[in-house]
């Protein structure tokens, strides 16, 4: 757990804040929680020095306490505590409520069009926070202001033995869920879901052969013993998590010059996440090749399956929205967010997927300047 500044109140004081509607007096005595580690690089490049900034800039005006490892609230509980003010900001999965968040959990359905996380980042962060009134009101809904996207690092095919070509992949037996256990089926392998905990041990003994996921997974379950070969065909990624927000009657107990500063902010803080996946992901690349793992370019016969099936993903998930009547059109929804996908590919490709400042200028020119 990482403390910022917080205050030193008697508990009884502090419960009953907890219970009073916040306003900028008493935002000095918010929580933060978040699922991963303190290590993290979510908690140590996003939801810490996030606080610690807007504290300073608000002169203790708006002050976090960043509570990590999943202490306060888990990755499926998240969502309900911030609404009923268990907490006041925290790491929202879309997935794990998509009842709750039905818009942004159909958009995470076209995890595999993805094939750069930093312009899926910025493509779900405009998407809800410009362009998708409905996705807004299903989070304000809940008590929860959104405020920034972050989208993992994309997804590699990570196996015990050659994946080179189509026929490599027959029959394989791989640990994949959601959209990348059907693009599994698609290619001729078998999906098999079993906990990243227990992927070490799936390898070793065969139980799978390979696994789907952040080539990052790598030093995370300790898998560089297992693992022999990558396909370096980029298999999508998941952007629907939401590391920054606030409840939402917090949010609205804020002066205008407080939103000011977290919207001044908030960009810098989906770069810094955005490209803290990458950093990590490329590290465990690098150290995979030093480790001996043999890496398989893009095959044809490969690409071709996943182009089609990626169009078939398109017109699925379109059909799913518009049979889910809490969807209020699922076609334009889907539009909004390829149009953002193609505008911010163009834009990443002019200014490059490493350049943090380069990045948070664009996301404040195209979509935070746009708020106030």
């Amino acid at each position: 757990m990482t403390r910022i500044s917080r205050p030193g109140l008697a508990a009884a004081a502090c419960a009953a804040a907890a219970l009073v509607a916040a306003s900028p007096a008493s935002a000095n005595n918010l929580i933060y929680s978040i699922f991963v580690s303190s290590e993290h690089l979510l908690t140590k490049d996003v939801a810490v020095p996030f606080a610690e900034e807007l504290r300073e800039r608000t002169h203790g005006e708006i002050d976090f306490e960043v509570v990590s490892g999943g202490a306060l609230a888990g990755a499926r509980e998240t969502l309900k505590a911030v609404e009923d003010g268990t907490v006041d900001a925290g790491y929202i999965i879309d997935i794990y409520t998509p009842s709750a968040l039905p818009q942004t959990a159909l958009l995470s359905d076209l995890s595999l069009l993805i094939d750069n996380s930093v312009v899926a980042s910025a493509a779900m962060t405009q998407t809800v926070l410009l362009d998708c009134q409905e996705c807004r009101e299903s989070f304000e809904k809940h008590n929860v202001t959104p405020l920034g996207f972050v989208s993992t690092s994309v997804y590699a095919l990570q196996c015990a033995r050659p994946v080179a070509t189509l026929a490599d992949v027959q029959g394989l037996k791989v640990r994949a869920t959601g959209a990348w256990a059907a693009l599994m089926s698609e290619l001729g392998a078998t999906p098999v879901n079993i906990p990243t905990s227990e992927l070490f041990e799936g390898l070793q003994r065969g139980a799978i052969d390979c696994s789907v996921g952040p080539v990052s997974h790598l030093p995370s379950y300790s898998l560089y013993e297992v693992v022999t070969d990558i396909n370096e065909m980029p298999i999508g990624a998941y952007a629907g998590g939401l590391p920054l927000d606030m409840r939402k009657s917090v949010w609205d107990g804020l002066s205008d010059e407080q939103r000011a500063i977290v919207y001044d902010l908030a960009p810098k803080y989906v770069a810094a996440g955005a490209l803290g996946y990458n950093r990590v992901n490329q590290e465990a690349i690098d150290q995979s090749r030093t480790q001996g793992i043999a890496w398989h370019p893009e095959a044809a016969d490969i690409v071709a399956v996943y182009d089609a099936y990626k169009e078939k993903v398109l017109a699925e998930t379109i059909a799913k929205g518009e049979a889910d009547g809490s969807i209020k059109d699922a076609r334009a929804l889907v539009e909004i967010y390829s149009a953002n996908l193609e505008k911010w590919t163009e834009i990443i490709a002019r200014i490059g997927d490493t350049d943090a400042a380069a990045l948070e200028q664009a996301l404040r020119e195209e979509v935070y300047s746009k708020l106030r």
